[in-house]
């Protein structure tokens, strides 16, 4: 206890003392950092020379302002995260996180309630692995890799809200900004020309959108959180075309998108945000955009393509109704059976392929991989830990819902505007989470979690009496 108590001193000694430095400085390396990952994604640096360049000016920003840390990390494209390995990253945020711990007291109790249930998940991962193919092992990895990595950032979220070093406005410009670079670009990396939209075809199935990249998801986060931002009295000082202009741009890349599960998302959030923020004329944009939907023929035709392959006007020629996603839950629910109550172990899910499942291949598998996505998240956890797997993950989401609900029943209007800020992220998450693959769609989760530790920092700093 006492080298402990030791080593606080000295790190609060020294981050007091090295803290000083000049916000011109920091201001410097933060614009360092952003070029050097400009020039990485723009391909004129090899991985190595990038990783080495970016370390030494992330590892200043984490130890003198680890909330820009987190900003930045939601500005950056995601694009430009996954051309390194995420385990730099990772060290860096837990740098942060131990500094920042160590400066402000620990572990709050909020916290550790709060990161329970996910972290018994990552823990179960690591312990209680299945035998599995090595294909099957790397994926294993890889994924168990993006979890921690996810875990700190959530952690560190959550301490930095707590801690008052982190607010919910500064987050909206950082999510912003990440969002639209991104959609901006997969939309024209995706070759999209404007006449595709009065093809009477479905153009996720013409390779004219790579939908695979779910920009959507993106689009539909930026698009919710920068409504509840017009809508909300934090952008009164802003010009009303610039509020709206921004949440349009947003509203219009979720719709290029072609995602349905996007498309969802924003229907949710045009009919939530406006009754929330009583400005119910803004519940008209629902049937507006649904219209819009059903009169361009390219969007009609992706918005029923379950229907059959292709959408709407192959049906009849085909006679296949649906895409087959109920029928793969059933024969993962039957994967599941086998071993209820504790599932089959880390990495089950990942050997399962269309072979195994259907008794055929390439049913559900893409060029990238012959994992079957099990299209639910929760399922997933079932299949690797059962109903104990089920239990913790859906204990992790009632505990953002408590968190929510407690928020937006204060009478402070500022900390209502800030879950509704932060609800736009939740709900996309929990949309993509119960009908494609949340988890595994590393631009939508990483702001999920960023999100889920804010909102848990809020909810357990406002029922002990205040932000610290």
């Amino acid at each position: 206890m006492a080298a402990l108590v030791s080593s606080r001193a000295l790190v609060s000694r020294l981050t007091r003392r090295y803290g000083r430095a000049s916000t011109a400085l920091q201001i410097v390396v933060v614009v360092f950092a952003i070029a050097v990952a400009v020039v990485f994604g723009a391909g004129r640096l090899d991985v190595r020379t990038g990783t080495y360049l970016l370390i030494v000016p992330l590892a200043l920003i984490a130890a003198l302002r680890p909330a820009w840390l987190v900003m930045l990390l939601m500005a950056i494209p995601p694009a430009v995260m996954n051309l390194a390995s995420i385990r730099a990253p990772t060290l860096i945020l837990l740098f942060a996180l131990v500094v920042h711990l160590a400066r402000n007291g620990g572990l709050s109790v909020g916290l550790v309630v709060g990161s329970l249930p996910i972290v018994a998940l990552l823990v179960l991962s690591y312990l209680f692995q299945a035998d599995v193919t090595s294909t099957a092992a790397v994926a294993r990895e890889n994924f168990l890799k993006q979890l921690t990595y996810d875990i700190v950032l959530f952690v560190l979220a959550f301490s930095l809200v707590r801690t008052g070093q982190l607010r919910i406005g500064q987050l909206v410009p950082a999510l912003l900004i990440g969002a639209g670079i991104t959609a901006f670009a997969l939309l024209l990396l995706g070759g999209f020309n404007p006449a595709d939209l009065m093809a009477s075809t479905d153009p996720t199935a013409t390779s004219r959108v790579d939908f695979h990249d779910h920009f959507g998801y993106l689009s539909a986060i930026g698009f919710l959180v920068s409504l509840a931002w017009a809508l909300s009295d934090q952008a009164a000082g802003v010009p009303r075309p610039v509020r709206f202009g921004i949440a349009a741009f947003f509203v219009t890349m979720t719709a290029l998108s072609f995602t349905r599960g996007a498309w969802l998302a924003a229907m949710v959030g045009m009919l939530y945000i406006p009754r929330r923020t009583r400005q119910y004329r803004y519940m008209l944009l629902v049937p507006l955009a649904a219209a819009l939907l059903l009169l361009v023929p390219s969007a009609r035709e992706r918005l029923f393509a379950d229907i059959g392959q292709g959408g709407v006007s192959q049906a009849f020629a085909t006679g296949q109704i649906g895409t087959g996603r109920w029928g793969l839950w059933q024969k993962l629910v039957d994967q599941a059976e086998t071993a209820p109550v504790t599932g089959h172990g880390s990495g089950f899910a990942f050997s399962l392929d269309s072979t195994t499942l259907f008794g055929f291949s390439g049913e559900f598998g893409t060029s990238r991989s012959t994992f079957v996505y099990p299209h639910n998240d929760f399922l997933f956890w079932g299949l690797e830990f059962g109903l104990m797997g089920v239990g913790f993950y859906v204990a992790f989401w009632l505990l953002l819902r408590g968190g929510y609900k407690r928020l937006m029943s204060l009478p402070s209007e500022h900390v209502r505007r800030d879950a509704l800020l932060l609800s736009g992220v939740l709900a996309t998450m929990l949309i993509a989470e119960l009908v494609d693959n949340g988890i595994f769609i590393r631009p939508v989760v990483d702001r999920f979690f960023v999100a889920a530790g804010a909102m848990l920092a809020l909810a357990s700093s406002y029922r002990t009496g205040a932000v610290e």
